[in-house]
């Protein structure tokens, strides 16, 4: 994404659902239209466009498409499109939840990317300080790493095989775990991301070009594999609820201590 929108200025804005931006829509073409993108890159569940004293920000919510595309108009029924001066455009369409933010990066801090917590796979996420994010924390293992103050960027249908492959029980209490715990799940979160970043994303969504990701279920271990046999024991795979969502185990491999 960013060899296709760095250094290109912003020429034509067209806004198809107020309610996703977070400024009026007079105000936000003011600030953007002939801004300068110096460079994108992902926060978290975000795609960040740098510009010179703001940026923008793109979060797809529940789901939705962020699309490449070429013409002076936008993508039919996007909710948030714009043109830049290279020709190529941008259109996003939401299904639940979507927001497109200009944010001040005097402001950067206040903001919901301002409080992300380290992203796996990138340098600062060590091990050692992997493990320190634990330290003193208490409840449930799930909720801990779904939360994206805690880590950013790790989504809720990667979850199930990142548990089941450290061998920890969603409802794991987070005090109860060991350092080999944690580093068990640290390996686990490394080897299912990339895998997945490897392969173009999960395999229902679709990239900047429209094409779907390779990661889907005949990659998963366990997740949405209800009724069929753990790949490590042969034992059924359950779905359990979890608070207020669903994961899937392997009751066997995934034992939950007390």
């Amino acid at each position: 994404m960013n060899r296709e929108l760095g250094g290109y200025d912003v020429v034509w804005l067209e806004v198809g659902q107020e309610k996703c931006i977070n400024l009026p829509c007079r105000k936000l073409k003011n600030k953007l239209l002939g801004k300068k993108i110096r460079g994108v890159r992902n926060r978290g569940k975000w795609v960040v466009a740098d510009l010179d004293s703001h940026e923008l920000a793109f979060n797809l919510g529940m789901g939705g498409e962020l699309l490449l595309h070429r013409g002076g108009t936008s993508l039919p029924e996007s909710h948030f499109s714009f043109q830049l001066s290279g020709g190529q455009g941008i259109s996003l369409t939401f299904y639940w939840f979507g927001h497109v933010h200009l944010i001040n990066k005097n402001d950067i801090a206040e903001h919901p990317i301002g409080q992300l917590g380290p992203q796996p796979l990138e340098e600062d996420l060590t091990m050692k300080r992997f493990v320190s994010l634990f330290a003193g924390r208490r409840g449930r293992l799930k909720n801990f790493l779904l939360n994206q103050k805690n880590i950013a960027g790790i989504g809720n249908a990667y979850i199930h095989d990142i548990l089941f492959l450290a061998r920890i029980h969603p409802l794991q209490d987070i005090r109860l775990l060991q350092d080999e715990d944690l580093w068990l799940l640290y390996g686990a979160i490394e080897r299912v991301l990339r895998s997945s970043l490897e392969m173009g994303g999960l395999a229902f969504e679709k990239d900047l070009y429209g094409q779907h990701g390779g990661y889907g279920r005949d990659f998963f271990r366990v997740a949405y594999r209800d009724g069929s046999p753990c790949p490590a024991c042969g034992n059924e795979i359950k779905k359990i609820k979890t608070g207020r969502n669903s994961s899937y185990i392997c009751n066997s491999c995934q034992s939950l201590k007390n």
